[in-house]
């Protein structure tokens, strides 16, 4: 909705409503909004106010009784652009230079350590999201032989994230067989994703077939599919306990709902994979369109590209009434600092 609909006046109440309905979660009442301005408007202009904001579809009345809420299109609003912005303080920016640290050995260290941050520093559920691994270029392969007729594929990425499958061969080979091939791969494949590997292999195989064997070709196809790009993704979650600190101001029966999301693979990956597109930090309000049980869910997030690889991003998920201002700054600093250790550890 335009914010140019709104009057200076309306645009002044919606803001202080917006903000006691973040520092409480409860309705807002004309009364309390008069106080919260100082009584520079009268608590009767403030009723006419919100009336009007109401049939703009900026307000909602959950109770007969009760007083209004803002909906998705005001605090969207409010967000973009009536919400004044908030400098990351000094201790929440040690913080995070000191939960983000060079410590991090691995990709896996630097994005756990993201979710628990997120979580420690917002009160709600943090999370990190890298590409699935079908999609991330190869620093490094290696083949395990296990019980007939399993192998072990071993997969890192470039960005150190390390990933395995369990495929099957059936016929007999060796760790000194699947050692060559692991090696064949880590001498010429390297920066390249899995699925151009086995395209150029095949380009070649007139030649490399004579020095791999064609088990070298069943192997790669095993191994192909078992890393097939898909709609998944590798999801860091920290801090899920936290719902439950907001069962006094949301609704038990759907916590347990988002609980239920949280543990369903399939169903926090369609939400998580549409909020990391793009870069930079986003709001989303509407999340109940990704899934119903998230209905009173916001999400704020920041995606970020690495090493020209997209679906890299992470962010928090809570009631709707948040500190947007101080959650946001969090987010967009965290998001820019595991960047830079991605970065230096892909390196």
């Amino acid at each position: 909705m335009a914010k140019t609909t709104l009057d200076a006046r309306s645009r002044s109440i919606l803001k202080a409503l917006v903000q006691a309905y973040i520092a409480t979660g409860e309705p807002v009442a004309s009364g309390t909004l008069a106080r919260r301005l100082h009584h520079a408007v009268s608590s009767a202009t403030v009723r006419a106010v919100m009336a009007r904001l109401e049939r703009l579809g900026f307000l909602e009345q959950p109770h007969t009784s009760a007083g209004r809420i803002p909906t998705d299109d005001a605090l969207r609003l409010y967000v973009e652009a009536l919400m004044s912005q908030e400098a990351l303080s000094l201790q929440d920016a040690t913080l995070i230079e000191s939960g983000l640290s060079v410590r991090c050995a691995s990709a896996e260290d630097v994005m756990e350590s993201a979710s628990r941050l997120l979580s420690q520093l917002t009160g709600n559920v943090g999370f990190a999201v890298a590409p699935d691994a079908g999609r991330t270029r190869v620093r490094h392969i290696e083949f395990v032989l296990l019980p007939f007729p399993r192998v072990l594929v071993v997969l890192v990425s470039r960005n150190g994230l390390v990933t395995h499958r369990i495929v099957e061969l059936n016929e007999n080979v060796s760790q000194d067989q699947l050692q060559t091939y692991a090696n064949y791969i880590n001498a010429h494949f390297v920066g390249m994703d899995f699925r151009s590997i086995r395209a150029v292999l095949l380009r070649q195989m007139h030649w490399d077939r004579a020095l791999l064997g064609s088990l070298f070709d069943r192997l790669l196809s095993a191994a192909d599919h078992a890393f097939a790009p898909r709609s998944e993704a590798n999801v860091y979650l920290g801090g899920t306990s936290r719902l439950l600190d907001h069962t006094e101001r949301a609704n038990l029966a759907r916590m347990r709902a988002i609980c239920r999301t949280l543990e369903e693979r399939s169903r926090m990956l369609r939400v998580l994979n549409a909020c990391v597109l793009g870069t930079g930090v986003r709001v989303m309000f509407d999340c109940e369109r990704f899934d119903p049980d998230l209905k009173g869910v916001t999400l704020v997030t920041a995606g970020y590209g690495l090493d020209g690889e997209d679906g890299w991003g992470l962010g928090v998920m809570g009631p709707t009434p948040m500190r947007y201002p101080r959650i946001m700054s969090i987010v967009d600093q965290i998001a820019r600092r595991t960047q830079g250790l991605l970065a230096e550890i892909s390196a």
